[in-house]
């Protein structure tokens, strides 16, 4: 639980502050008494978190760092007082209940520094859908996890500032088909849309996304072949295209992933031959899995891979499996999972 928040009202806080703290305690419902409003004072209020044991009191109106994460009790009717802190970098909510009427958007675009948004688990529904771009001056981490998201996919969630580099949008009910033209996402460096409904292809353009190093498409319903334009992702460390309705054959530039640590393509419908061609290059790979009943395996019985796994999953495959993952497994750690297979 959140430690206790205090603020001195009478000594340290000016007219301003004061202000901006008696909105914020009008606009929470605090069963379990977190948030004190008493006489302990301090001076300095640039950083409340649980880290750091905070105040909140003085220059609150300079406050950088704010993190009320996982305070479960706490229900938040309005976020009207968030809009007056114009220093604030940082700000988490995760696992707070934010109201489902509340005007979140708008509250948190008001803030000129933000450069972290984090409000996974918020149990947010409004989504704004006549909404094309959101204001944010110099967001750089955009988290919106785990909410009640059960809309159409807006574009406005990929028109959200020059310099976004992480999107999180995991464990929603967010349904419907990507852009099929190239969004603002061009210092994208992790993009995770895995645990939503969407459909359709995996659009061509995400190959051209330079800086990207982190792609979590799984969980969905995207069909179609994988988009050879993957394989121009060359920082590329994670690739998680699993449990989805993907066919047809593994593209061969894909091996150009010269620095994947991470490639799970499992629970697709992908055929075609795959050999130690498509795998030669993954000299970091830590985590395979290739999970598809029509794959054809033509490995050379002699090959020894370039990595060592930590995670292997073969399942569902009709096909003999390849020799050098029964040389593989004995060298791996313990954390190895070699499973399901038929």
């Amino acid at each position: 639980m959140f430690n206790s928040v205090a603020c001195n009202l009478r000594v340290h806080c000016n007219e301003k502050d004061k202000n901006i703290l008696l909105n914020f305690k009008q606009g929470v419902t605090d069963p379990s008494e977190s948030i004190e409003f008493n006489s302990m004072g301090s001076e300095k209020c640039d950083d409340l978190s649980r880290a750091n044991p905070p105040h909140l009191c003085g220059k609150f109106s300079s406050l950088h760092y704010l993190d009320l994460s996982d305070n479960h009790d706490i229900l938040f009717h309005n976020l009207h007082w968030i809009s007056n802190l114009s220093s604030l970098q940082y700000l988490n909510l995760d696992g707070v209940h934010l109201h489902k009427e509340i005007d979140w958007l708008q509250s948190v675009t008001l803030l000129p520094s933000l450069l972290e948004l984090h409000l996974a688990g918020c149990q947010l529904e409004k989504i704004y859908p006549s909404l094309q771009y959101a204001n944010f001056t110099s967001l750089q981490v955009l988290n919106l996890a785990q909410n009640h998201f059960v809309s159409e996919f807006r574009i406005w969630l990929f028109n959200l500032s020059s310099d976004i580099s992480h999107i999180d949008l995991n464990g929603n009910q967010i349904h419907g088909q990507l852009p099929q033209t190239l969004p603002n996402l061009r210092s994208i460096k992790s993009l995770v849309l895995s645990g939503n409904y969407l459909k359709g292809p995996i659009p061509n353009w995400l190959g051209q996304l330079e800086q990207l190093q982190k792609l979590f498409l799984s969980h969905n319903f995207f069909s179609g072949p994988i988009p050879a334009s993957l394989g121009n992702l060359s920082s590329l460390l994670h690739l998680n295209l699993a449990s989805n309705q993907l066919n047809g054959n593994l593209p061969e530039n894909l091996s150009q992933l010269l620095n994947l640590n991470s490639f799970l393509v499992a629970e697709n419908s992908l055929t075609g031959t795959v050999s130690e061609r498509n795998l030669l290059s993954y000299s970091n790979l830590k985590q395979l899995s290739l999970n598809s009943p029509n794959l054809v395996f033509d490995f050379d019985p002699e090959w020894t891979p370039p990595f060592q796994l930590q995670i292997i999953r073969f399942g569902n495959v009709k096909d003999k499996l390849p020799e050098w993952l029964f040389t593989e497994f004995p060298k791996t750690s313990n954390h190895c999972r070699l499973n399901r297979f038929v």
